[in-house]
Formats: C-alpha cells, structure tokens, sequence
C-alpha cells in the first residue's frame, strides 16, 4: 500500500510537465560586483542535526483507507535537469545554482565549499587561497516545503515554503561587512495545469533572488569588491 501511495505522490510531485530550464531556475540580479565573489551554502537545519538527511527538502501527506501517513522528500524529486543533480544535497544543489546564475549576470562567482559557520579568523587566508575578494555565506536555518492538511487530517492542494536563512558578506581586510537574517512562509497553490515541483523550483529561484537584491547585502558585496 506505501509502494501505491508513494507512486500516486510522486506523479503529483512531478504533473504532467516537464521541468523548467535551468535558465529558469537560476537567480537573476540587478547588478555585477567587481572582483572574484565566492559563494558558500552551509547546512546547518535543526532537523538535519536530529537526523534527517542533508538532501531532505520537505514533506508530503498521503491518505489511504483513512489512514494518513507522510513521505519525505529529497533533492533528486525536485531537481532533475542538472547533470549530478541526483547526487547533491540540498546545500551543495543551492550553491550550483547560485554559482549558475550570477555567472549568467557576469558575476565573477565562484563556489567555496564550507561547513561551518563564518570564522573571522581565516578570511583572510581563505580568500586568498581562492584568489577571491569577497565570500558570501548562506547558512540555511531552515529550507523546507510542506503540504497542509486538510479539515480530515488529509493532504490538501495547499503547500508551505519555510525559509530561515542568515546571510554573511566577509571581505579580506575588511572583515565581517554584514550578516543579515530573512525568514519567510510562502504560501503555493499550484493551479490543476502546474506541477509541484515546478512551483518548488520558481519559489526556490524567487528567494535566492530577495537575498542577493536584498539593499544591505548587495551594498556589502559592492563595497568588497570594489575595495
């Protein structure tokens, strides 16, 4: 029965659209720093702290028989157009993007693989073994999708996007330029012509874009650049 449920999830999951170019999925920002930017994503979700995999990305509910039961969902139901996709987590498919689409812009972007929370105190050595200027820093408290239930305890056409990141701008000799947190709930509701993983990817592209156009971090990742 979990075998029947879990297929009829995924065909929701997936609609009955292919899924959007990578053009589309990428963040696109109104500005082009100077200097080589590297881009980090850190993990640091409480839920994957207790146990969940580092490629969680959310949860579906599933109804059979008046039984409700919930499937978690991972990186390779919701991104599937980019070669090695499939084998990321959340963090790691997070930074391709980015690193994607600030190229696209002309950016100097870069990735930069960390695991931890900034340290002050090799930033200096860091960007100068990257041979950049600037690293920005998304440590991602929270990046989670769910589907509300609905007055049965079923699974709604109602979905939740739960987004808590904090934003670091570091620059070598300039030190920390800002840290900054946004957390937001986003509310989809894909129309009967629209897949779900689709709207996932939009929403996903749609928040990248808010944190890198957001004034105070754009002012600091100009202002390291241009130093």
């Amino acid at each position: 029965m979990r075998k029947i449920v879990l297929i009829a999830l995924l065909s929701l999951l997936a609609g009955c659209v292919t899924s959007i170019a990578l053009q589309e999925q990428v963040p696109d920002v109104g500005y082009v720093p100077e200097g080589i930017i590297a881009i980090a994503v850190v993990d640091d979700r409480k839920r994957v702290k207790d146990g969940k995999p580092p490629t969680y990305v959310g949860k579906l509910w599933s109804s059979w028989m008046f039984i409700s039961t919930d499937i978690d969902m991972h990186v390779d139901r919701i991104f599937t157009t980019e070669a090695g996709d499939k084998d990321r987590t959340l963090a790691e498919v997070l930074q391709n993007r980015i690193v994607i689409g600030l190229q696209r812009d002309g950016w100097g972007a870069i990735p930069m693989d960390r695991s931890a929370r900034p340290d002050m105190s090799d930033i200096q050595n860091l960007l100068s073994d990257a041979g950049a200027k600037v690293l920005v820093t998304l440590v991602l408290n929270e990046w989670d999708f769910s589907q509300k239930k609905d007055y049965w305890g079923w699974g709604g056409l109602t979905y939740y996007f739960d987004t808590d990141v904090e934003v670091y701008v570091q620059a070598g000799g300039l030190g920390k330029l800002t840290h900054r947190r946004i957390a937001e709930r986003e509310v989809i509701e894909p129309e009967a012509d629209q897949s779900l993983q689709n709207e996932l990817l939009k929403v996903y592209r749609n928040q990248l874009v808010q944190i890198f156009d957001d004034p105070e971090i754009r002012a600091a990742i100009e202002l390291g650049g241009g130093h």
